[in-house]
C-alpha cells in the first residue's frame, strides 16, 4: 500500500482496526468452509471442532484473539501444548477446537 502511495506511509486512523479485521475474515473464511487455510492444506493439517466438524464463527473469533495473546506471552500459549494432556495450545482450549493431522489420502 505504501508503494501505491507514491511511497509515502499511509496515514489512515482506520488501518489498525482495519488490517486485524481483514486478516480474521481470511481465517474464518477458510476455517469455516474447508477447516484449512492454503498453509494448512500444505502442512496436511486442519482445524475442527470437539465433534470433528467445521468451527464456528465464535470458535473462530475465540481461536484468533487468543492465538494473538498466545503470542504476546512469548509464545507460552502454543508451548503450552508439550505439557497438555491432550496435546493442546491456549486457544484449542478456549475456543474448543483442535488442529489434526490429515494422512495423504485425506488431503487430496
Amino acid at each position: 500500500m505504501v508503494f501505491a502511495n507514491g511511497n509515502e506511509a499511509i496515514k489512515l486512523p482506520i488501518l489498525p482496526v482495519l488490517l486485524p479485521l481483514v486478516i480474521f475474515v481470511f481465517y474464518i473464511k477458510f476455517w469455516r468452509s474447508s477447516g484449512q487455510t492454503l498453509g494448512m492444506q500444505t502442512w496436511r493439517i486442519k482445524i475442527v471442532n470437539h465433534e470433528g466438524g467445521a468451527i464456528s464463527v465464535k470458535q473462530g473469533l475465540i481461536r484468533f484473539v487468543a492465538a494473538a495473546l498466545s503470542w504476546l506471552c512469548l509464545g507460552f500459549g502454543y508451548w503450552w501444548m508439550l505439557w497438555d494432556s491432550e496435546k493442546l495450545t491456549w486457544h484449542d482450549r478456549l475456543s474448543k477446537s483442535r488442529i489434526i493431522i490429515l494422512s495423504k489420502e485425506n488431503a487430496d
